[in-house]
């Protein structure tokens, strides 16, 4: 108990309760896919104090977009030319605001395919190939092909880590 910042985290505990905060503050967590829906995600997994945060980007090479911009509040909009900030990926250029949102929560930066070649992920983790989200107790993927997400979740299963997939569907999704 001495470890929760019980003043910080009393809104949480008075809807959880004790326990349960402390298996949400010894949580380790992976986001993948900072859109819209996987900013707000990471924002509130940040805001829950959790024991840590990566944040992931699957193409290290593809730059934020001004579509990304308006839908992730987290990437900087100062200057001038808010679009000469698109220099990085989205995850990496939402980081040090997400750091901000909760100081004793470590947020980190993963680049990269996720599992090998995206193609069968339960062999991968029977062969001992590694990934980026081995060592979290949750994966959260978010804004990947629906194959990707199912070799995900084949691996996650095989490596007894939780995993939760999420998207948005509409209009302009």
């Amino acid at each position: 108990l001495a470890q929760l910042d019980l003043d910080a985290l009393s809104r949480q505990v008075a809807v959880y309760d004790i326990k349960s905060q402390l298996r949400v503050s010894n949580a380790s967590v992976f986001i993948t896919g900072l859109n819209g829906l996987g900013i707000e995600i990471a924002k509130n997994i940040c805001l829950a104090g959790v024991r840590s945060v990566t944040v992931h980007d699957v193409d290290q090479t593809k730059v934020a977009t001004l579509e990304d911009m308006n839908s992730n509040f987290y990437i900087d909009r100062t200057g001038e030319d808010p679009g000469a900030n698109l220099s990085a990926p989205r995850a990496k250029l939402a980081l040090e605001r997400l750091q901000q949102l909760n100081p004793s929560v470590p947020v980190k930066y993963a680049a990269g395919p996720l599992i090998g070649d995206g193609a069968g992920e339960a062999k991968a983790a029977e062969e001992g190939r590694s990934s980026p989200v081995d060592g979290h107790d949750v994966v959260i993927c978010v804004d990947l092909p629906l194959s990707q997400q199912l070799a995900l979740n084949d691996y996650c299963r095989e490596t007894g880590i939780k995993y939760v997939a999420a998207d948005v569907r509409g209009v302009f999704a």
